[in-house]
């Protein structure tokens, strides 16, 4: 038996094999016209739950920063464990021997 995080396609043409729900610090108006396929659910003025799908963990969890706010996963815990995994990557990537300076030198 495949596990979701082991596959990269859909058994179903519709079906996302990653889906997971997260609490975004946004209002529902301001995620809307970028939910996709996902789904958003209006938690008041300043946050929604938002339901999306991708072909991997990790894939969900970058699609979702894209939102540039704070994130709280509602589940699963294998979205939790793709964002951590994401951190350590981005952070390997961001102090790699190498790297250019920023154009403001910082």
């Amino acid at each position: 038996m495949l596990r979701a995080d082991r596959q990269y396609g859909s058994a179903q043409a519709d079906a996302w094999p990653c889906v997971g729900t997260v609490v975004l610090r946004l209002p529902a108006a301001a995620v809307l016209p970028f939910a996709g396929d996902g789904t958003v659910e209006d938690l008041g003025p300043d946050q929604c739950r938002y339901t999306a799908g991708s072909w991997s963990w990790i894939a969900l969890a970058a699609f979702l920063n894209r939102f540039e706010t704070d994130i709280t996963v509602v589940g699963p815990p294998d979205l939790t464990e793709a964002f951590a995994r994401l951190a350590s990557r981005n952070a390997a990537t961001a102090t790699a021997p190498g790297r250019p300076a920023p154009p403001d030198g910082r």
